[in-house]
């Protein structure tokens, strides 16, 4: 069964919190590989409105990491 998640409002504007992160601090301490990047800026640019559940792991990954070390 294929699962597919949606992508609202709130979930863009955390691409854009990740995408600074990643800028500020995850490129400089190689938290998320650029492809990380790569992939958030691509849902972000490419208007994603929902995506399989494959994507949601990574997505999921990288906002932990977003979320424990945005105050690095």
């Amino acid at each position: 069964m294929a699962y597919k998640f949606e992508m609202s409002n709130e979930h863009r504007k955390l691409l854009e919190h990740m995408m600074g992160w990643y800028w500020n601090i995850a490129k400089q301490h190689n938290l998320i590989t650029p492809s990380d990047y790569d992939f958030l800026y691509n849902l972000w640019n490419n208007g994603v409105t929902s995506y399989n559940k494959e994507m949601q792991e990574r997505l999921n990954k990288i906002r932990n990491l977003y979320i424990e070390t945005n105050t690095l």
